[in-house]
C-alpha cells in the first residue's frame, strides 16, 4: 500500500480516476507502484477542468452500467 499526498490544486478524485483506468500490462506479481506507476505522468489541467472531467466520467460510467444491466 502506498499513501499519496495530493497538492491542494489537484482533485484527489481526478488522480484516483486516472490511476484506476490506467491498466498496466504484466503477467507477474510485482510491486507496480515502484516499477510502473511511479513512471506515469498524469496530465493535470486546471482544477475546474479536473472537476468537470471527473463529473463527466462518472456520468458516462453510470450510463454504461445502466446499458450493461439492460442487456
Amino acid at each position: 500500500m502506498k499513501i499519496l499526498k495530493i497538492h491542494k490544486d489537484i482533485e484527489i478524485d481526478y488522480v484516483a480516476m486516472f490511476m484506476s483506468i490506467t491498466r498496466l500490462v504484466g503477467d507477474t506479481h510485482k510491486r507496480y507502484w515502484i516499477s510502473e506507476y511511479s513512471k506515469l505522468e498524469i496530465p493535470i489541467p486546471p482544477k475546474a477542468e479536473q472537476k468537470r472531467i471527473v463529473y463527466a466520467s462518472r456520468e458516462i460510467f453510470t450510463q454504461l452500467d445502466e446499458i450493461m444491466e439492460s442487456l
